[in-house]
């Protein structure tokens, strides 16, 4: 008579080990999901404000140490303007420089055509005592 007692107790017991065991499990997979599901992806349209943002502050901190008017003024030469903005910009993010004036069209050709484009212009009027009326018409992509 005492074995079969023993032996409910131990089946009782079985229900609450059974129980537990359902219980961390439940709670394994519910936190599985909340980490997994609660990345919230970041949208194409706000990398696109990144983006412009990042190029807008670049052209603006050169125009704001003179590099940018200089170099239109003086040089009208891409290639040492390309190399201020690479420094400024951050890594990821490649781009495209066009000097023109108001009138004419800026060539905007040789940029990816699988990516998404940003285009910014910038205007300049003038450096010191010199009138430029040029525009400064940055195209920028992500790389990857």
């Amino acid at each position: 008579m005492n074995e079969i007692i023993n032996d409910g107790k131990r089946r009782h017991l079985r229900g609450y080990v059974y129980t537990l065991e359902v219980m961390l499990a439940i709670a394994l997979v519910t936190g599985t999901m909340i980490f997994i599901f609660n990345i919230i992806p970041q949208t194409k349209q706000s990398n696109i404000v990144v983006i412009k943002s990042s190029a807008y502050n670049a052209l603006e901190y050169l125009d704001a140490t003179d590099d940018l008017r200089y170099l239109i003024s003086e040089h009208k030469n891409t290639k040492e303007l390309s190399k201020n903005l690479t420094a400024v910009l951050p890594v990821n993010l490649d781009f495209k420089i066009e000097i023109c004036s108001l009138t004419e069209v800026c060539d905007t050709s040789k940029v990816p055509i699988n990516r998404t484009v940003v285009g910014i212009d910038y205007y300049i009027s003038g450096y010191r005592d010199k009138f430029i009326n040029k525009k400064v018409r940055l195209l920028v992509w992500e790389k990857f």
